[in-house]
């Protein structure tokens, strides 16, 4: 990861930070800054972006913040669900638009 992403996913982190209002996706448990995680709902896996492409796992609709690994692991979406190909069209939607 190059300096320049690793600022903009800190960026990101403090964006979600803020529209979480310091709360866990998951678990709505209050979050310290410093502690704060982006998880990807639809999971940073070798399959995931051969299959999705890196916009779609990148994209900051597709992450939110979390409070530690077992929250990580529960924001997931499982690949052949109904929303996580609505999320993935809705991004897809997004990135044509330049969004």
């Amino acid at each position: 990861m190059t300096d320049r992403e690793a600022l903009a996913l800190d960026d990101l982190r403090k964006v979600k930070y803020s529209q979480q209002g310091g709360r866990c996706w998951v678990c709505c448990n209050p979050v310290r800054l410093g502690l704060f995680q982006l998880a990807h709902r639809i999971p940073q896996r070798v399959w995931a972006v051969k299959k999705y492409g890196k916009a779609v796992i990148y994209h900051p609709r597709n992450m939110v913040g979390v409070c530690g690994l077992d929250c990580n692991s529960a924001a997931q979406l499982d690949p052949e669900s109904t929303v996580t190909k609505a999320l993935e069209e809705s991004i897809r939607g997004d990135i044509t638009a330049g969004r």
